[in-house]
């Protein structure tokens, strides 16, 4: 339902950040957790600062659990300590 509303309030005119605020606010969230690449940090940050106008955000770098590519047997591109991405979710 809350899917529903969401286009219907925004007609198909928004961009995605905007749906997914009205969609949060359909359901009553207060917090939004997000999660990105490393390699698309710049974004995240700017995603973080549009949704935290109107939520409580928490953002964290998809690597943060500290899997380097050694330990899943990922050939590194510069050393064994290089982390990856958290392939488990």
């Amino acid at each position: 339902m809350a899917s529903f509303l969401t286009i219907a309030e925004t007609e198909g005119s928004a961009d995605r950040v905007e749906e997914i605020k009205v969609f949060a606010r359909e359901l009553g969230f207060k917090k939004i957790d997000i999660a990105f690449c490393k390699g698309l940090r710049e974004y995240g940050e700017k995603i973080d600062g549009e949704l935290s106008n109107d939520f409580e955000v928490v953002s964290v770098c998809c690597n943060i659990t500290g899997i380097t590519k050694d330990d899943i047997g990922v050939t590194p591109i510069k050393d064994a300590s290089e982390l990856t991405c958290n392939l488990g979710g």
